[in-house]
């Protein structure tokens, strides 16, 4: 007796390894192939940077501090050019994103000229205490025999490991790299294909195929070519057949949609958001594609947001919340009522449902309450010209309810009235 998996699938040599051991041999070259695909794939690399740029741009820093108005201001000056070669914060934050899928590992390093990305590759020793804590690392330079210690203090890293026992990351896609890499030669070879034919417009059917083209005239001539014809001296029983340039061929679509659809379960992510195409899809079918990437974005951010959060505390040391903007859904309308909904039930805070877009809900109320101001002041003196009342929140943007009016309309009857 025994499980029918062993039977029928081919077995490794069984061993204890430990996945520092594991990763040690295989993270060079996972790596390798990793930033090769990059490099060739426009698949990869789309999948790559649109993941980059979901989990690392537009993040907004928050200070959880008693003067947080005057931190912030100190923060977006020191962000604008934070970086080792004067990048601003995002620019960094991007770097930082498309290397942890890249390679699996995001590391930053505060070094005196500002913060700085270093690759996985140039990690060569990892000092690490009695429980396993890094300590240092020592990062090698790309020229020979460069090399410098950098203390734990001045590191922020965050990896990818798919072994309890890994202390090092490795590519996210990297179970993926076979598949990616055949998807790519058949797109190379669709390519190939159609330039070939592109340059063929018809073929001559002939049963004697040794025999010359046509009756040949007094001037040799078996086709006649010019700028825009070309004429063909047919023999007894040729025909002409013009090419069907159907390519890619009829199930090639279909065919690449299901790969992609593989490549993207690796990681929970959606074929339409892999393709960026929702022609397949309905509105259901797009609401549930947008909900289960999102998930996984969410995940992967309240990661990341510690790593800024680390960064940030380097240029202006404060306690900071790192905040993302919010992730696009198929209906904006649907997700406000959503939001309007959990508010009027007690199942979220107003300032929840700020961060949720991105915003800082201090900033945002300040904002709401010099609108809503600047709106009474404009209704009083409309109406203090013309004597017409005239609703205070047409002028902030909002919308009031007939009940609102309703009982204005009755106040003011009743003032006239008095």
């Amino acid at each position: 007796m025994t499980y029918s998996s062993i039977r029928r699938v081919s077995v490794p040599t069984a061993y204890r390894v430990s996945g520092d051991a594991l990763a040690s041999w295989a993270r060079p070259s996972l790596i390798a192939i990793s930033r090769q695909l990059y490099r060739d794939s426009v698949i990869y690399r789309g999948i790559v940077d649109r993941i980059a740029e979901a989990i690392g741009c537009g993040w907004t820093l928050q200070a959880r501090e008693p003067d947080a108005d005057a931190l912030e201001d100190a923060m977006r000056g020191w962000a604008s050019a934070c970086g080792a070669a004067g990048e601003s914060l995002d620019d960094v934050a991007r770097v930082l994103a498309r290397e942890w899928i890249l390679t699996g590992e995001a590391i930053a390093a505060w070094t005196t000229l500002g913060v700085q990305v270093v690759e996985s590759e140039m990690i060569d020793e990892v000092e690490r205490d009695a429980g396993g804590g890094v300590t240092a690392v020592t990062v090698a330079g790309y020229a020979r025999g460069e090399k410098r210690v950098i203390d734990a203090a001045a590191l922020a890293w965050l990896i990818d490991a798919d072994q309890p026992s890994a202390r090092r990351g490795i590519p996210l896609l990297q179970a993926a790299f076979p598949v990616i890499q055949h998807v790519q030669d058949v797109l190379d070879s669709e390519a190939r294909a159609w330039r070939l034919q592109s340059k063929i417009v018809a073929t001559v059917l002939s049963s004697d195929a040794g025999a010359p083209l046509g009756d040949v005239d007094s001037e040799d001539i078996e086709v006649l070519e010019d700028d825009i014809s070309m004429v063909w001296q047919a023999r007894p029983g040729d025909s002409l057949s013009i090419v069907d340039r159907a390519i890619p061929g009829r199930s090639f679509p279909d065919g690449l949609r299901m790969y992609l659809r593989v490549i993207g379960q690796g990681i929970g992510l959606p074929l339409e958001v892999v393709l960026l195409d929702w022609t397949q899809s309905n509105f259901s079918q797009s609401r549930a594609a947008l909900a289960a990437a999102n998930a996984w974005f969410g995940r992967r951010r309240a990661r990341f947001a510690r790593v800024l959060q680390r960064i940030a505390s380097w240029g202006i040391p404060a306690r900071w919340d790192a905040v993302a903007p919010a992730l696009p859904w198929a209906d904006p309308q649907a997700e406000a009522e959503t939001a309007a909904a959990r508010l009027d039930r007690g199942l979220s805070a107003y300032s929840d449902e700020i961060r949720r877009l991105g915003s800082d809900p201090e900033e945002t109320r300040s904002h709401v309450a010099r609108d809503i101001e600047r709106a009474i002041e404009a209704a009083r003196e409309i109406e203090a010209r013309t004597g017409v009342s005239v609703p205070w929140e047409r002028f902030a943007g909002l919308a009031p309810g007939k009940t609102e009016l309703a009982a204005r309309a009755m106040s003011r009857v009743a003032e006239e009235t008095t």
